[in-house]
């Protein structure tokens, strides 16, 4: 796992410098909707939650989320690439360049949002 790591919850980015500040900020009944993935573009999931859709939400209680690191998923540069372009563009109001690369699209985004704890 490459550090650090990018929540994408529907279009809204939020970057992590740890899996703890990351697991911290996440509530079990909103997991369904996240993609977590790694700088390198590795896709990660959640584990320990049963039921994670949205439907059953209200009647869930709200545990600690954890990260499954041990079971990464797919490598998805170009899935994380388009939701970084997408959230720089709503963000810059400008069109960021095809030409930067993912390390590019994850600074920048640093840039701009800092870092959530």
């Amino acid at each position: 796992m490459t550090a650090p790591l990018i929540l994408s919850d529907q279009g809204d980015v939020a970057v992590f410098e740890t899996v703890r500040d990351l697991e911290r900020y996440v509530e079990s009944p909103d997991i369904a909707a996240y993609s977590v993935f790694d700088t390198s573009g590795r896709r990660y999931f959640f584990k320990g939650c049963q039921d994670t859709s949205r439907d059953n939400a209200i009647f869930q209680g709200v545990n600690s989320a954890e990260l499954d690191q041990e079971n990464p998923g797919h490598i998805a540069q170009d899935e994380l690439a388009a939701i970084l372009r997408s959230y720089i563009r709503r963000v810059e109001r400008c069109d960021p360049t095809e030409t930067l690369s993912l390390q590019q699209l994850v600074q920048k985004t640093i840039d701009l949002c800092g870092y959530t704890k």
